[in-house]
């Protein structure tokens, strides 16, 4: 008799994380749903990564590692573990990050008793400097939840804005992702929002609930200011540019106007965005010149104040 597939495949890349793997796949291992893969994707780490994953599969029949023979980035490794996922469900837990006990519980039977083929939770957000969590990604109570559509997610994620729903980490049925030839783009930066505008655009029925259950490590913390020092994404205006090529690839001829205009005003919204992070971590005439860049897309720059400190700044609208 065929061994039945696991309910969940959980992907974990990691680059360097020695220092946070092991807490991180212990957040999966201890779920309160045990039928689970975990799939450990080494993305060509230096440190000891790798041997880490080995020996942690070792240990625990439900790990397994896939070691990258090149560094790719967090989409081609996940792109990678997808490939070869088992369960139903196909979820991700980056390697600096970790999860309440029941996060999959809750997430797998909400979206069950709903029909859902995606579904998302809020992000605790962990400020590296002072080793707390400092608040939540999205303004949501616990029992709220939000149907999420392209025009919604796009309205919300928009560059330097206070809500990103960018940020958001679904757990997917395995079989949508299938159907629809989906995966993650091989892309160093925003591969989030390309996954998730492919999912939006296949039509998938898609929630978002007020509870978080994943714990996001920032890249800065919002309160200390302090980097993190195992974080590995790296700002690339570039990348961020080619996601939003790749979404226009996606677009269909009968998008809504407002839909295409917001993909349209994102280059602009990325380039003045970049520029104001510039201007935070310089000085003098680099400072200065950073600001006059900004200044350079006048819609954009207001577009993206709005965004962060507008009456709308802190709803999901």
């Amino acid at each position: 008799m065929a061994e039945r597939p696991p309910r969940i495949s959980v992907l974990v890349p990691v680059f360097n994380g020695v220092a946070t793997l092991k807490t991180a796949v212990n957040s999966v291992l201890l779920q309160t749903l045990h039928e689970l893969e975990v799939i450990i994707i080494d993305d060509a780490s230096e440190d000891g990564s790798l041997a880490l994953a080995h020996g942690l599969a070792e240990s625990e029949p439900r790990i397994r590692v896939v070691a990258s023979p090149r560094n790719g980035g967090p989409g081609a490794a996940r792109a990678l573990g997808l490939a070869q996922a088992r369960g139903d469900w196909v979820a991700i837990l980056d390697a600096d990050d970790i999860w309440e006990s029941d996060r999959l519980e809750r997430l797998i039977g909400h979206a069950d008793e709903n029909s859902l083929d995606a579904v998302a939770d809020n992000l605790g957000l962990f400020d590296p400097g002072t080793g707390t969590v400092v608040g939540r990604a999205f303004p949501l109570d616990d029992g709220d939840v939000r149907p999420i559509t392209p025009e919604r997610f796009l309205a919300n994620s928009v560059p330097g804005g206070r809500v990103n729903l960018g940020w958001m980490q679904p757990v997917v049925r395995r079989d949508f992702l299938q159907e629809n030839a989906l995966t993650w783009p091989a892309i160093r930066h925003a591969e989030d929002m390309v996954f998730t505008m492919s999912l939006l655009l296949s039509e998938a029925r898609f929630e978002l609930l007020g509870w978080p259950g994943y714990r996001y490590t920032q890249r800065r913390g919002t309160v200390s200011g302090e980097a993190s020092k195992v974080s590995r994404t790296k700002r690339s205006i570039n990348e961020q540019l080619q996601a939003v090529r790749l979404v226009h690839q996606m677009l269909p001829e009968n998008a809504s106007s407002t839909m295409k205009r917001r993909l349209e005003a994102l280059p602009n919204q990325i380039a003045v965005t970049s520029a104001i992070l510039d201007a935070r971590d310089s000085f003098g005439m680099t400072r200065i010149g950073a600001m006059l860049r900004a200044m350079r897309h006048p819609r954009a720059l207001l577009t993206c104040v709005i965004a962060r400190y507008g009456p709308n700044s802190k709803s999901v609208v």
